[in-house]
């Protein structure tokens, strides 16, 4: 259909109100019909508008204003090269600044970044979809094992510890640990701006994920909710609260996804405890 013609009508009627053109604007702007905008105008009009809907009490646009910050859709990436040319005008004839929008690419960010579109807050289940995915994980893993094993017996065995005192300097930024302050003044900035937009972005994504409960009773935000409360993200760390959202979700439709996460928090719990005294052993001795 003219996507880009349902676009210019939806946004007239979103802009007087209309809770039912602001979703399926918003919508359409999220699939990449975006008139021309740069790919960061288009996110931002999109979550815009769910985000007027959500006011008038919309549970999907609840939920979706949700997602956009808890899958970390509203972080700014840098840009892809092609991106990068046609924003600077380099591709443009009279050499001006290009706005021009390629949604294939859009789309194929979209893709990258599929978490988004997978249920619930169980990222790992992407692998399930794409096995294949996980060999660059083990290898990374691997690499950083070995670094890392490296350096516990550099400093272990000090009579050893010139074999291996040429580490370079590339291993030293890929092992990088803010916990164990290995990274520079700048590297700690880095991380630590990361951090706290991805806490920021955390609790943006509760406060609409707390709306779509307490209005709508949705079983995937208390889902969402409570898994934010056993892990702690965006929210604190809290095991009954936790549970309280899991068997809330469990009333409705969230059942069966319910069961599992109260019993994954359970062996959560417990790894919690032992790792507590495990530390209080470990200072005691």
């Amino acid at each position: 259909g003219d996507h880009l013609s349902a676009l210019r009508n939806y946004l007239a009627s979103a802009e007087t109100g209309n809770e039912i053109g602001q979703i399926n604007a918003a919508f359409l702007l999220e699939q990449g019909n975006c008139m021309g905008m740069t790919r960061k105008d288009c996110t931002y009009a999109s979550i815009r508008l769910w985000r007027a809907a959500a006011r008038q009490g919309n549970l999907e646009a609840c939920l979706r204003v949700g997602d956009f910050y808890y899958y970390g859709r509203m972080k700014v990436d840098p840009p892809t090269p092609s991106v990068a040319k046609k924003e600077s005008g380099a591709g443009s004839e009279d050499g001006e600044m290009s706005t021009v929008y390629d949604r294939e690419e859009y789309l194929a960010s979209l893709e990258a970044k599929a978490f988004y579109f997978i249920p619930g807050p169980y990222r790992w289940t992407r692998y399930v979809l794409y096995p294949e995915e996980l060999f660059d994980v083990l290898r990374k893993w691997l690499y950083r094992t070995f670094q890392n094993l490296r350096q516990y017996v550099s400093a272990r065995l000090s009579d050893a510890s010139d074999i291996y005192d040429d580490v370079d300097e590339e291993s030293t930024e890929d092992t990088c640990d803010a916990v164990e302050g290995t990274c520079s003044a700048e590297e700690d900035d880095t991380i630590h701006s990361a951090n706290k937009e991805e806490d920021e972005h955390m609790a943006i994504a509760a406060q609409y994920y707390r709306k779509a409960a307490e209005e709508h009773k949705s079983a995937r935000a208390n889902f969402n909710l409570g898994f934010m409360h056993e892990w702690g993200l965006g929210l604190t760390q809290d095991f009954p609260l936790a549970k309280r959202h899991y068997d809330l979700a469990g009333e409705g439709d969230g059942g069966m996804a319910a069961a599992i996460a109260l019993w994954a928090m359970n062996l959560h719990q417990k790894a919690v405890k032992f790792g507590m005294m495990w530390e209080e052993y470990g200072e005691g001795s």
